[in-house]
This record gives C-alpha cells, structure tokens and sequence, in this order.
C-alpha cells in the first residue's frame, strides 16, 4: 500500500476509541476532577487494537498504542526486583475489555508523559489474576496485595477509586487529580482502554510566550536537543535530517519554523496543537512531543489534517494537485499568507535537493524537479469568510520523486502557512523546511 507520510497536519495515525468508552471516562474522571470542564477536556486513549498479538516487550523497551509506553521492572511482594519480566500484546479479554490488551507479567507497565503533562485523571480495564500489584502515581509507590486495597486513598496527590481488585478479577482503576507519572505492573495481570483525561494548562505550554499558541512541525530531526538518531526510513536505516526543532541547533543545520500565534490567524485544517518545541523535555498540549516521545519516533503530532487528498499521485517530473485545507480566525487581519510544501522525493532524510526532467523527445533545455514543491503559493485569506475554511486547489512544480529500492512509496512531506515567505537554505538558494534561527520565529500559521 502506497502511503505518504507527511509531518505537518496529516495524521496517519489513528486511535480507535468507542464513543460508549469516551462516555463513560468523561463522566467517572469529571467526578473526580471538578475543576475541569467539560467543554475544555480532551481524552486520549490507549485501546492497544493497532498493535500486534504476539509482539513481547522486554523491561527497557519502549513502544507506542496512541500513547507512549515504556517496560520497567517489577518488585515483588518480599521487595525484591526483577527485570526478567515481559509484556505482550493478548487478546484473552481478562481485563473486560475489547479487541487487544496488554498481559504484564513480572514487569511493570509505565506511560510516557511530557512535562508539564497537564492530565487531569486516568482511568484503566485491569485483570488481576496472579500475585501482588505495583502502582506509582507521581512517584508514590505502592506495593499491595490486590488493587482493591487503594480504593478511597490519596496516591501522589490524586484520589483513587477501584472497582473490583479483589483477586482474580476484572475491574477498573480510576485517578483523578493531576498527573505527572503512572506505572501500574503484577504477575498475570491484564490491562486494556487506558484512557487519560487532559484539562487546562496549569501555566503556559510556552513560557517564553505565555498567551500564544506555539506550533512546530514533526518530521524526524537527528539534530534534536539529546542528539539522539532520529530515523526517517525504518527499512533502509535513513536518519531525517528534516529541520524540526526549534531551540538549540547545531550550527549550520536549519532551524525548526515555529509559530508563535499571539492570535490564530490561519492554519491548515481546522486546528492545530500548542507545544513549545519538537522534542522532550518540552511541554506539549496533546500528551506526546512531537518527535522522539519516549523512543525514535516521529509524526506524533495529532492534528495533520490540513492535506484532503494525500492519495494524490505525484510521478516523477510532473506536476500534482493538492487539495489543501486553509481555515481563517475569526478575528483574523491578515489579507496574505504563503503555503509552502516539501516532499523528500529521493528519500534521503531531508528537502533539500533538486532533479533534472529531460524532454519525452530529447529536444530543448533539461527542465528542473523539486523537492520543494510549492514554493510561496499566496493564499488569499480575505477570500475566507473568517471563523471558516476553503479547501485550495494547489498545483506543483515538477515533482522529484527517484524511485528507491526500499521504503517505496513512503515520503516525508510538510505543508507550512505562515506569513512570511519560507527560509532559503543560504547553501542552496533554496527553501528547505526550515524557519527562522532560534529566538525568531514565525508569528502567525502551522
């Protein structure tokens, strides 16, 4: 199956999540957490359906199911540790849910948060069919016989509920209260539809600009604050090279655009997420950073909804139509904005490179490809009514795209709206990705 990637407002990563489920969370953590309302709540969940029965996880692993997971060990009831333990993807349904759910057994299951997290509660299916239960909730350990035991207690600060817990039962385990970190691990225990409640920032996602809404891209980045690899191409070992985070690079390397947004202005799509840089430790409004949440990944942003038909085709030396999505705030001012795409045809971790396209009959000038493929297209944004949007027909320049041994049919692409023209690269003339140097900022777009 053909599928381009892109990492800027088109999320192929989906969560599943039944409406019965999301019912139930709003209503169970809501309870326990008055100060947030509803209208301003958002809910992620982990279901576990996208991964594979099967699959063990090793302590020290790290894997991703909507939410970022990490395997710690496991202590016994006499204290002692063991990192001998697994988890694996079941589908048994003993914690009484649906589809797959996790089997721990003799290690610990801990969920990957940036900080500041700004959860609000969580909730969890359990089955508990073998020996003690490991619970931490912001660093407060519990080593207990049966969960049931936490019922009615105060862990780390957050108030706790169970339901069932008993011993070799199903049940559900309710938190409620701020939420930094969460493990929960035991012998022969089952967890399914773990679910976290997120409310209102307690401070700014970005205190440099504590009233605005910060965007950044999500594309892998090598050159990321822990200068860890960043893979582009899993089947070839390609490390991206894309420019992407914003604060600290390298010199010589591009700078990530970043969007300030004192005002949303326009975007692509019908929103976008706040966070105040790509990679962790930085704080993120939707639970995950956008690249290396908790392993070597990327494309973690959850609001790539900008590009309406990413099954376009895009041969090489041609021109393609994009459908792209541009949504105007109601307040908006500016009459201008200029889209900008990269498509990293050759496949070799960054936008940086051009081709050549020779006439069908070998006549006349070799004309030139483009891995920036829309270069400064002017939206006109007084041309949608605000508070709504227009979906923009888009043609390309020639398109780059060298067919490749691996990874076929797999492209990192970005789509930006700013309102400033893109950032030449000073060693090609031309734009890469990249957005103006750390402190300096876009102000408006995604």
């Amino acid at each position: 199956m053909i599928r381009k990637w892109s990492n800027r407002r088109l999320n192929v990563r989906r969560i599943v999540t039944s409406s019965v489920l999301l019912a139930l969370v709003v209503a169970a953590l809501l309870a326990g957490a008055q100060a947030v309302q509803a209208e301003t709540a958002a809910i992620r969940c982990a279901t576990f359906d996208d991964l594979t029965v099967g699959t063990s996880y090793a302590v020290g692993a790290k894997f991703s199911a909507g939410l970022e997971f990490e395997v710690l060990p496991y202590t016994w009831a006499d204290g002692t540790v063991t990192n001998s333990g697994t988890i694996a993807v079941s589908n048994g349904l003993f914690a009484a849910g649906s589809g797959n759910e996790l089997t721990v057994n003799n290690a610990t299951l801990g969920l990957l948060l940036p900080s500041p997290s700004g959860v609000v509660g969580l909730t969890l299916r359990f089955g508990e069919y073998g020996g003690n239960v490991n619970v931490t909730i912001n660093g407060d350990f519990r080593n207990i016989d049966n969960l049931s035991v936490l019922d009615g207690l105060t862990v780390g600060g957050a108030a706790v509920s169970v339901t069932g817990g008993l011993g070799n039962d199903a049940g559900e385990l309710k938190v409620a209260g701020p939420i930094s970190s969460f493990s929960i691990g035991g012998q022969e225990f089952f967890v399914d539809d773990l679910c976290l409640l997120k409310g209102e920032q307690e401070g700014p996602v970005d205190p440099q600009h504590p009233d605005h809404r910060p965007d950044l891209g999500d594309a892998p980045d090598s050159t990321n604050h822990a200068g860890k690899p960043n893979t582009a191409y899993p089947a070839t070992g390609t490390l991206g090279h894309f420019p992407t985070v914003w604060d600290g690079t390298p010199a010589g390397a591009g700078t990530g655009p970043k969007h300030i947004n004192p005002q949303l202005e326009g975007v692509l799509g019908k929103g976008l997420t706040a966070e105040a840089d790509a990679d962790p430790p930085a704080a993120d409004a939707d639970l995950i950073n956008n690249i290396l949440a908790g392993g070597d990944n990327a494309n973690n942003d959850r609001l790539d909804d900008g590009w309406r038909n990413p099954g376009a085709p895009m041969p090489n030396c041609r021109e393609a139509t994009l459908t792209v999505r541009v949504w105007r705030g109601p307040a908006a001012a500016l009459s201008r904005m200029y889209l900008n795409v990269w498509f990293d045809g050759n496949r070799d971790g960054d936008w940086e490179d051009t081709g050549e396209c020779q006439r069908t009959d070998n006549t006349g000038p070799v004309a030139r490809s483009f891995e920036w493929i829309v270069q400064d297209f002017a939206v006109n944004m007084g041309a949608i009514p605000k508070g709504g949007y227009v979906d923009i027909p888009v043609n390309t320049l020639l398109v780059m795209n060298v067919d490749g041994e691996h990874d076929e049919g797999l492209q990192w692409m970005r789509f930006t709206l700013s309102e400033a023209p893109a950032i030449a690269n000073p060693a090609t003339s031309l734009a890469d990705g990249r957005g103006p140097d750390a402190p300096n900022a876009f102000q408006y777009g995604e």
